[in-house]
């Protein structure tokens, strides 16, 4: 992360402002907030996004609606794939049998 202007910022011009956040910190105090984050190089899509930054300096916490599908998804899927059965490995003396006939 880096700190820009508000024009380097906006490479076409607009710019969309979320209100959906209860402000938690003035914004002095945001402006501090992320401020103390420059440097950080942890980012993650789905645990250090954008969106959690911005949490991070208005409200405090981690928090990213984005990643909430995603995340859901992720867990449900791992929760089907340990419901299935796992095939139990063949050794080497089950392969020799199974060759001869004798499984």
């Amino acid at each position: 992360m880096c700190e820009v202007s508000l024009d380097q910022f906006s490479t076409d011009g607009k710019i969309y402002i979320k209100n959906d956040y209860y402000k938690t910190y003035n914004s002095e105090e945001v402006i501090y907030r992320a401020r103390m984050r420059i440097e950080e190089e942890e980012y993650n899509l789905f645990f250090n996004n954008c969106e959690h930054f911005v949490y991070y300096c208005t409200i405090g916490g981690n928090y990213s609606e984005q990643t909430e599908i995603p995340e859901a998804l992720i867990r449900q899927l791992s929760r089907a794939n340990r419901k299935k059965s796992i095939p139990r490995k063949i050794s080497k003396c089950d392969y020799s049998l199974a060759q001869m006939g004798w499984d």
